[in-house]
C-alpha cells in the first residue's frame, strides 16, 4: 500500500468518535481530518515505520510523521492553509501517545474502521477520474463522488445524489475522485447540499475567477500555459500562478528567449520563443519528477516548484521591455512575487519558497555586466532542480518540435528529417 492509498482509506475511516473530544463540536464530514492527527500518526507508523513527530499549530499540539527523511502529514488539511511549526518538531514514541487512554481508544477504533475497509475492498478495482478528466483503475476507492454532466463533486453520502440515484437518474454520469484537489483540477465544483461551506467559498471565488477570465479573454496568448497549469493539482497554487501570469507584461508572451540568438535552441527564438522555452523547461521538470534519483517530493511541493518554473522568466527584459535580456530579471521576478503575496492564495512561507527558487535559477551566472554578484546560487535540491530544468531547456543542441504552441510528443520520422535538414 502507498501513502496516498492509505490516506484515501483513512478519509473514509475518520468519524466523530475518532475525533479528539475537544474538537468534536467543530468536526463535520467536510473536515474529516480535524482532531485526528495523533491516531493517524500512529496508523501511518504501523504501516510505514519511521518517526512520530509532535509540533505546535494554532489549535495546539499536532502530530505527523517522518519516513525516510520525508515529512508526511495526512491531516494537515484541517488547518485550511496554515503551515504547522514543523521546524520545531520533536520525536514522540508510540508508548507516549498510547499512554493517554482516550488516544488509545480512538486509535483502536480508527484501526478497526481501517481494517474493515481493507477487507471490504481487497481484490477489487475502482474506476476513478484523474485531474485531466480521464478514467483510470485504482485498487483503492475514491473519497468523493461526482456528476460528470453537471461538473459537481461531493461526499459519497450526499443526500441529494442519493435521492436521484434511488429514482434511477444520474447513475450513468456518476464518477469518483481520489481527493478534492483532483476533482477541482478536473473542472468540478463542490456540491451546495453536502458541502455548503466549500460551495460558499467556491461561489465567493467566482468574482475573482471571472475577473481573471476577463483578462484571459483580452489576452488570449496566456492560454498557451493551459497544459502546464493543469498539472498543478492544488487549486490555491494554480490560482496564485494564474494571478501572477495575469500581472506580467505583455512582452513576456511575445519575445524570444534570447535577445542575441547566440546560445538558445532554435525553438526558443523568434516571436513567442520565451513561452516555448518555459514550456520545454516545464516538460523537463515533469520528466525529473518521474525519476526519484532527483529526489522525492510531495504533491504540494511539486506544485510550488511548477509555479516557480512557469514564472521564472516573467520579467526577462525588465519591468518594461528593454529589448534585451535584463541580467537581474530573477531578482525582479522574485521581489514581484513577495510584493504581491497578499494577492495570492498561498502562505507567506510558500511565497518565499517560490521566490527563492526563482532568484537562484541562473545558477553560476549570477553576476551583472560589471561582474558584481547580484543573486545567490542554488543550494537546496529544489533550487538546483529549477536551475537544471532552465539550463537544459536553454542548450542550443536541443531539437524540440511544436505544433500550435504545444510540444509534439511524437513527430513523423520523415518530417523530423526534413526539419533537421532545414
Amino acid at each position: 500500500m502507498k501513502i496516498r492509498e492509505l490516506k484515501q482509506l483513512l478519509m473514509q475511516s475518520w468519524n466523530l468518535e475518532t475525533c479528539s473530544p475537544g474538537l468534536r463540536d467543530k468536526w463535520n464530514k467536510e473536515k474529516p481530518s480535524l482532531g485526528q492527527c495523533a491516531i493517524t500518526a500512529l496508523i501511518v507508523n504501523d504501516f510505514f515505520g519511521g518517526k512520530i513527530m509532535r509540533c505546535m499549530a494554532s489549535s495546539g499540539s499536532h502530530y505527523y510523521n517522518i519516513i525516510d527523511d520525508e515529512l508526511v502529514d495526512l491531516t494537515v488539511e484541517q488547518f485550511l492553509g496554515e503551515i504547522p511549526q514543523y521546524e520545531n518538531g520533536e520525536e514522540r514514541t508510540r508508548e507516549y501517545l498510547l499512554s493517554n487512554e482516550d488516544t488509545k481508544n480512538r486509535y483502536e477504533k480508527l484501526l478497526y474502521n481501517l481494517k474493515q475497509l481493507i477487507r471490504q475492498f481487497q481484490g477489487k478495482q475502482f474506476k476513478l477520474i484523474d485531474c485531466n478528466g480521464q478514467e483510470y483503475l485504482s485498487d483503492i476507492p475514491g473519497t468523493l463522488g461526482g456528476n460528470k454532466k453537471l461538473k459537481i463533486y461531493g461526499r459519497l453520502d450526499c443526500p441529494s445524489a442519493k435521492k436521484w440515484i434511488e429514482k434511477g437518474y444520474y447513475i450513468s454520469n456518476r464518477v469518483f475522485f481520489e481527493n478534492e484537489d483532483i476533482a477541482i483540477a478536473a473542472g468540478y465544483r463542490p456540491c451546495a447540499k453536502c458541502m455548503p461551506d466549500k460551495y460558499k467559498a467556491w461561489k465567493n471565488n467566482q468574482i475573482r475567477k471571472n475577473r481573471f477570465q476577463m483578462c484571459v479573454n483580452q489576452r488570449k496568448e496566456k492560454e498557451v500555459f493551459n497544459v502546464e497549469l493543469s498539472r498543478i493539482q492544488n487549486q490555491n497554487v494554480r490560482r496564485s500562478t494564474e494571478t501572477i501570469l495575469d500581472m506580467l507584461p505583455d512582452y513576456f508572451y511575445e519575445i524570444p528567449a534570447s535577445s542575441s540568438g547566440k546560445y538558445h535552441p532554435s525553438f526558443s527564438l523568434g516571436d513567442g520563443g520565451l513561452v516555448r522555452h518555459v514550456k520545454v523547461a516545464m516538460r523537463i521538470l515533469e520528466e525529473m519528477f518521474r525519476d526519484e534519483a532527483f529526489g522525492k517530493y510531495d504533491d504540494y511541493t511539486k506544485d510550488l516548484i511548477r509555479m516557480a518554473l512557469i514564472l521564472h522568466d516573467g520579467f526577462k527584459s525588465g519591468m518594461t521591455n528593454s529589448g534585451h535580456t535584463c541580467s537581474e530579471h530573477p531578482v525582479i521576478m522574485s521581489k514581484f512575487i513577495l510584493d504581491n503575496k497578499d494577492k495570492l492564495l498561498i502562505s507567506e512561507e510558500d511565497a518565499k519558497f517560490v521566490s527563492s527558487l526563482i532568484i537562484t535559477h541562473m545558477g553560476p551566472w549570477n553576476k551583472d555586466k560589471a561582474g558584481n554578484v547580484i543573486m545567490p546560487v542554488p543550494t537546496t535540491r529544489e533550487e538546483l532542480l529549477v536551475h537544471l530544468c532552465d539550463y537544459i531547456a536553454s542548450r542550443n543542441f536541443l531539437n524540440v518540435y511544436f505544433e500550435n504552441n504545444e510540444i509534439c510528443d511524437s513527430v513523423d520520422r520523415e518530417k523530423v528529417l526534413t526539419l533537421n535538414k532545414k
